[in-house]
């Protein structure tokens, strides 16, 4: 057999050495290269798998989130509808006490206005009623201060203011 191997041109030494070699060869590949990539490549395949589940666990907690914003949306948009009916209620019925009260204010100053008139015509026909007064006595006693006594004079002046006073009442 060692002939039929140098024959052939193979040396059995050379293979053996080769053998050896390649047996080295493998283990220190396989103990130094080999199971750290594989470490590497497992490390990686866990970390995508990890990462592909939390991707489906964020996009179920989003869409968890989204629905819980647009309710909060909502609720804020009822919220304020509320509020501004409310407020336009309340905006109505202060315009509606602010009315009255201003109705209640010009009825009082018309009232009072026309108390003050009265009050004013009233002072007026006094006056005026004082006036005809003297202007009607000097008028008797210029007209007939002659012909008549200071008596009768008195009592016709008297008998004028009396008719004058009882005119206005």
């Amino acid at each position: 057999m060692t002939e039929l191997l140098s024959q052939l041109g193979i040396e059995w030494k050379i293979l053996v050495a080769q053998v050896v070699n390649f047996g080295i060869l493998f283990f220190v590949l396989r103990h130094f290269l080999y199971k750290p990539i594989l470490k590497m490549l497992d490390r990686r395949r866990n970390e995508l798998v990890k990462d592909k589940e939390d991707r489906v666990m964020f996009g179920g907690k989003l869409r968890e989130l989204e629905k819980t914003r647009e309710g909060t949306l909502q609720k804020a948009r009822e919220e304020s509808a509320k509020i501004l009916k409310l407020a336009e209620a309340a905006g109505s019925k202060m315009k509606d006490e602010l009315l009255k009260e201003t109705q209640k204010e010009s009825e009082k100053m018309r009232l009072d206005a026309k108390k003050a008139m009265v009050e004013e015509k009233q002072v007026m026909m006094r006056d005026i009623k004082s006036e005809v007064g003297s202007i009607v006595a000097l008028a008797i006693s210029k007209s007939l201060g002659d012909i008549l006594d200071e008596k009768a004079e008195e009592k016709l002046t008297s008998q004028a203011i009396s008719k004058i006073n009882s005119i206005g009442s």
